[in-house]
């Protein structure tokens, strides 16, 4: 048994060696891995850059049509509906109602941020 790992371990060497001569002159220069990599990259930027142009004008359409509803509701009667649920917001107590508080004015804030953006 000692005879046939001996035999073999020689063969084993030799095809390796053989193997790593072959795969190096088969790997990728740096100069086209960096190109690929580089492309990949503007690529996907590019696409993540898109996205948000689209989500940021799906944004001002919403906010725009916000506004239309809120003058249309404003005229057709006294207390508009967020006027209703500010009111309950700034009325509750304990943790909850403070966790309310903090997100309402959080979203009253980016609102009229995004309404200032936008005009």
């Amino acid at each position: 048994m000692n005879f046939w790992f001996t035999s073999e371990e020689g063969t084993v060497k030799s095809a390796a060696e053989d193997t790593k001569a072959s795969l190096s002159s088969q790997s990728a220069s740096a100069a086209r891995e960096l190109t690929i990599t580089l492309g990949t990259t503007i690529a996907v930027t590019a696409v993540r850059v898109y996205f948000t142009l689209v989500m940021v004008s799906f944004t001002k359409a919403m906010l725009k049509q916000k506004a239309m509803d809120d003058r249309y509701n404003e005229n057709q009667s006294g207390r508009s509906l967020e006027n209703i649920e500010e009111e309950e917001i700034m009325n509750e107590t304990g943790l909850i109602g403070e966790f309310r508080k903090a997100v309402f004015d959080l979203e009253t804030r980016a609102k009229e941020y995004l309404n200032d953006l936008f005009k």
